[in-house]
């Protein structure tokens, strides 16, 4: 048959690593009885799919020259992460998908430079993940 035989939820240690997490199932089971246990002939690998979306604090924050920010999309998703100063002003746009992204882990990094290049100064930047289903908004903190 056809369908869904089995879910497994897995906890990730380090969600810095989570794009590059993979597992492999070598080898599966099917029982329809305790006497009626038989061995999957093909079983497939996959990566790993987050079950909500998340925005992940800033790291390191406070930070100096860079600083990365993840976030997890648990369905194909359009989506947008930008970054304001305190006026509301936004900054910079890191990512920029109105079209959509696949639904994953993802980690970008935000070299604390605006949309022409230039260096912004010292104090407190918000970031802000922009979906359909979800939006969410961290703080950080650039020392120079």
């Amino acid at each position: 048959g056809s369908g869904l035989l089995a879910e497994l939820s897995f906890r990730l240690l380090d969600r810095r690593r989570a794009t590059e997490a993979r597992f492999h199932l070598e080898q599966a089971f099917l029982a329809a009885g305790a006497d009626d246990v038989r061995r999957a002939l093909a079983v497939e690998s996959t990566q790993l799919r987050p079950a909500d979306f998340a925005l992940g604090l800033a790291y390191p924050n406070p930070f100096n020259p860079a600083t990365h920010i993840d976030f997890a999309l648990a369905v194909d998703s359009p989506a947008r992460l930008n970054i304001y100063d305190v006026l509301g002003q936004r900054v910079r746009t890191l990512v920029d998908a109105p079209n959509l992204l696949r639904a994953g882990y993802y980690s970008v990094a935000w070299d604390g430079r605006d949309s022409q290049g230039r260096s912004v100064g010292n104090g407190l930047y918000f970031y802000r993940l922009d979906t359909p289903a979800y939006q969410r908004t961290g703080k950080m903190m650039l020392l120079k």
